[in-house]
């Protein structure tokens, strides 16, 4: 996508040896996209559709004239296999990685804890917190708001498919907790492909609205996307948001 022309483009890039998969997690950091983990088989017979889950990370690297994929072995013990887990920068040489799913039932940090990597040392390090455990999730979303640095995490399921609409920050202090914001939050609960952030502000899509959860002021706003003109995002870092207003306004 052109985000200058809002006009959709050929794939420019093929990238060789870089395994096919579904519902992976990718964080841009530094030029590059580190992707990590998702499932490479389709199976309608089972709970979640897919099985074979991956536990691989690579670094896709967009910096030279050609697309190269990397594949990396970090040191330390790195998550389980899984898909359907949300990851999201943490500060500018890591990420953070929260959740999941195997073929058969969603996990979350009782054994298989978040855990940052930093890109530059190569190396898994566990940093669950101490209510961490209770938070089993799946197909949530996560962003980092540029403004604080501050990881945020909404929605997802949990055991036995139960839907879940909370909104979490996280600090290597205290894990995630639970924000309790003013306002009326988004209802969507799958938005693990429907979430990002700009300055003080995180956004989810759900439907037709995107909800806006200023971090400031600790409040939910919703608006319509069909009343939102393109100079309202003109600041918008990331441009995702732009991407997404171009396909729910029509």
């Amino acid at each position: 996508m052109n985000l200058n022309t809002l006009t959709w483009m050929m794939p420019q890039y093929v990238v060789a040896k870089f395994p096919a998969r579904y519902h992976s997690s990718m964080v841009w950091i530094g030029g590059a996209g580190y992707v990590f983990g998702g499932a490479t088989t389709i199976n309608p017979s089972i709970q979640f559709f897919y099985s074979n889950p991956l536990a691989d990370l690579w670094k896709v690297d967009f910096a030279g004239p050609n697309v190269v994929a990397t594949q990396l072995h970090p040191n330390g013990t790195g998550p389980f296999p899984r898909m359907q887990h949300c990851a999201t920068a943490l500060g500018s040489d890591a990420m953070l990685i929260h959740g999941g799913v195997t073929s058969s039932q969603p996990f979350g940090d009782t054994a298989h804890p978040a855990r940052p990597i930093p890109v530059t040392t190569n190396t898994w390090t566990n940093v669950t917190g101490p209510n961490d455990s209770a938070i089993l999730r799946y197909a949530h979303g996560c962003t980092t708001i540029p403004a604080s640095g501050t990881p945020f995490r909404f929605g997802g399921y949990g055991p036995n498919q139960s839907s879940d609409i909370e909104l979490l920050s996280w600090s290597n202090a205290t894990g995630w907790v639970h924000v309790n914001a003013s306002g009326v939050a988004p209802t969507r609960t799958e938005v693990d492909k429907q979430i990002t952030a700009y300055e003080d502000t995180l956004v989810v899509a759900d439907g037709a609205k995107f909800y806006y959860y200023n971090s400031t002021v600790n409040g939910w706003v919703a608006s319509s996307a069909s009343r939102l003109a393109p100079s309202s995002v003109v600041t918008v870092s990331g441009c995702i948001l732009i991407l997404l207003i171009s396909i729910f306004s029509n």
